[in-house]
């Protein structure tokens, strides 16, 4: 996955790396559980840290101008490399704090969520505070507003182009994950998740996909669905049901596409939230989800939550083993 984040964007590929160590780092140092550490549970949301701060850079505003000089990369990330050493260690107590609150519900990735928010927000009140922005000029109103119209004959008129799209599309939504809208990158980390398990790899691709198709239903940006951003959410609490859940038929393959599409009207909501504040929705949208499914465990006959999680080739051989 590191791999794959350095072909689509070398900048993002090293903040993660950096995120990743500081909060194991700093999970060792606070001698947290040693077995979540070594199963890398307390470093992802410290690379998903680092990956949104190499994107949004909160701190590029109150770098001085002279650091122009040396290079976008220098400009723009040094004060967010400071920032993804401290938020990203600080992502591993956090999570680790989560945790019990939130049992039986895994944290997911609310601390990343809580965290990167936190530095988002309040870069953009100290820049909104230090540097107004101007007064918006009047803008004279049409006198009617043209109606949306949705066209969707190319899909009957080129059906193999259009799967191609959402194909490509859904391996942008892969990356995006990791804020990375490349679809190579996507390809490559679904090839590292096949690796682990060939059916989480496939979960988290039919995800994407899913989220994707029902965002373009729902009449969103063609634009935007081929950026990956409705597909990232989706790929994750696809995922999220076939690690947590026992793959037994019907009930588990609709509550994994029941979680991708419920995936895509969380995301609305949440943007419809955050966008009025000029935030990004990173995985909220995921981790409300995900709760939902996880909770529906038990509760809803054929769904069964496995013991021990794992890929869903290893719940399916332990739930059927006497």
């Amino acid at each position: 996955i590191a791999a794959a984040l350095m072909v689509g964007d070398p900048q993002t590929g090293v903040m993660a790396l950096l995120g990743c160590s500081s909060a194991t780092s700093v999970a060792y140092l606070a001698r947290l559980d040693r077995q979540m550490v070594s199963d890398g549970l307390a470093g992802y949301n410290g690379a998903l840290v680092g990956c949104a701060l190499a994107v949004f850079q909160p701190a590029l505003p109150f770098m001085p101008p002279a650091l122009g000089a040396l290079g976008p990369f220098s400009s723009g990330a040094l004060g967010d490399v400071l920032l993804t050493i401290v938020v990203g260690g600080l992502s591993a107590p956090v999570a680790a704090k989560l945790g019990p609150m939130m049992a039986p519900v895994p944290q997911w990735t609310v601390a990343f969520n809580l965290l990167a928010l936190t530095v988002l927000g309040g870069f953009a009140a100290a820049k909104w505070y230090t540097q107004p922005p101007p007064k918006p000029k009047p803008v004279k109103l049409p006198d009617s507003t043209p109606k949306v119209i949705k066209d969707f004959s190319f899909v009957y008129e080129h059906p193999g182009m259009f799967f191609a799209d959402l194909c490509e599309a859904a391996a942008c939504g892969v990356a995006q994950i990791f804020v990375v809208p490349n679809p190579l990158t996507g390809l490559l980390i679904t090839a590292g998740i096949f690796c682990y398990s060939p059916a989480a790899a496939g979960l988290t691709f039919a995800g994407a996909f899913m989220g994707n198709l029902s965002a373009l239903a729902l009449g969103y940006s063609y634009d935007q669905v081929q950026e990956g951003l409705w597909g990232y959410n989706a790929a994750l609490s696809c995922l999220a049901v076939g690690i947590f859940f026992v793959p037994t038929g019907l009930p588990f393959a609709a509550l994994a596409a029941g979680g991708a599409v419920m995936s895509t009207f969380a995301t609305i909501g949440v943007k419809a939230v955050l966008d009025k504040v000029d935030m990004p929705c990173l995985t909220v949208p995921f981790c409300a989800v995900a709760s939902a499914c996880f909770l529906l465990g038990g509760r809803v006959p054929g769904l069964v939550r496995a013991k021990t999680p794992h890929s869903p080739e290893v719940n399916l051989r332990t739930y059927r083993s006497p």
